[in-house]
């Protein structure tokens, strides 16, 4: 199914006989293409702008060019360097005074931001992009949206999450644009099946039904496919196998993890591939593989990154503790309890912190820039 987007682009590119204009959506069409993983076709196109506009003719033209190199290599590898090339794009746009450059640029940082759970610097990117946002900039005001329902919901602020989902659906309604769908579809599911195995391990009131969070997942995965969205498989997978274990369903997540640890999408020295392995301990143990379990629980405390979300990190030691636990390692065991409740306060600490700060944002400052005509960047 083609992306409404998509097809208003390439109706767009048939039209326009301005250089720089042609360029412009054909940049625009890269970004998406990297965003639904469709990487080649991305990669052509940015070649060809690279030959025809290297020589920075176009300020704006080479500004999306650097935004499409970093989306390219954020949903490629996820790769560091992606925040850096946008960050250049960002102060570029500054240094030009290009203001929708500027608001998606900082609307993309924060969501890179966000990921690497740097609360301090989402923030303030998003009170640039909310800033340089023209009005009726519907991709922007979407990926503003979209960053603050996934903050709110990591941050345990369940209704106001649900709001900046809305908005973000609308706006992303109005573009026509599936990939951001997806997403929104995709982070959705998968923060709140982060946020249920969360309360579970610190005993609090579950904010999710199972039965609604399997929905939730379903609904990510069937959109994925008939929206041919390829860049967020292996998250779905993974954020299906948090769905298994929650559900204490261990025989049926082990081959799914099995399959995203011999793939080579998941990033080595990853959150998501230090969770999987974790949680393979965690069946393995549980379905009574005990010698296969010890090792992969010493494998994967060895391979454990030196830094990791706050919340991520309280999974993992979850998993390895009561992988630990169902060895009959009870030193160890204690260990990783210990470790368990230090990285469940630093969570609290942090999550207490970002709360009022994500309740400054109102949904009227996004709904304000409705009130003109849109400005494609």
């Amino acid at each position: 199914m083609t992306s409404p987007f998509v097809k208003r682009l390439l109706s767009e590119l048939d039209t326009t006989v301005d250089p720089e204009a042609k360029a412009i959506l054909s940049a625009e069409l890269g970004c998406y293409w990297a965003r639904v993983g469709e990487f080649t076709e991305s990669e052509r196109i940015r070649q060809e702008l690279r030959r025809n506009f290297g020589d920075a003719r176009s300020v704006r033209v080479s500004i999306l060019i650097m935004v499409m190199e970093a989306l390219q290599l954020y949903y490629k590898d996820l790769s560091p360097t992606a925040r850096d090339r946008m960050l250049r794009a960002s102060l570029l746009s500054k240094g030009f005074h290009e203001k929708g450059l500027i608001g998606r640029t900082s609307a993309w940082l924060a969501h890179m931001e966000l990921n690497r759970a740097r609360f301090d610097s989402m923030i303030v990117e998003l009170k640039s992009s909310l800033v340089s946002m023209t009005p009726g900039d519907d991709s922007t005001e979407c990926r503003v949206a979209l960053v603050l329902g996934d903050a709110c919901l990591i941050a345990g602020l369940a209704a106001q999450s649900q709001l900046w989902y809305d908005q973000a659906r609308r706006a992303a309604n109005r573009l026509g644009d599936h990939a951001a769908v997806g997403a929104m579809t995709y982070n959705r599911a998968a923060l709140r099946v982060a946020r249920c195995r969360y309360e579970k391990i610190t005993e609090s009131r579950p904010t999710a039904d199972t039965s609604l969070l399997r929905l939730d997942v379903e609904s990510a995965i069937n959109y994925q496919s008939v929206a041919r969205l390829r860049s967020l498989e292996h998250l779905l997978t993974t954020t299906k196998v948090g769905l298994l274990l929650i559900q204490d369903d261990w025989a049926a997540a082990t081959p799914y993890i099995e399959l995203l640890l011999a793939s080579s999408e998941v990033p080595p020295e990853s959150a998501q591939r230090s969770l999987l392995m974790s949680d393979y301990a965690l069946v393995l143990a549980k379905t009574g593989d005990v010698e296969r379990a010890e090792t992969q629980l010493l494998s994967a405390l060895a391979g454990l990154p030196n830094s990791l979300p706050s919340d991520d990190y309280c999974l993992i030691l979850a998993s390895l503790r009561d992988a630990a636990a169902h060895c009959s390692r009870e030193d160890q065991r204690l260990d990783l309890d210990c470790r368990l409740r230090a990285a469940v306060s630093e969570h609290e600490r942090i999550t207490t912190s970002l709360r009022p700060k994500l309740l400054e944002f109102e949904l009227p400052v996004v709904d304000r820039s409705r009130s003109q005509p849109a400005r494609n960047d």
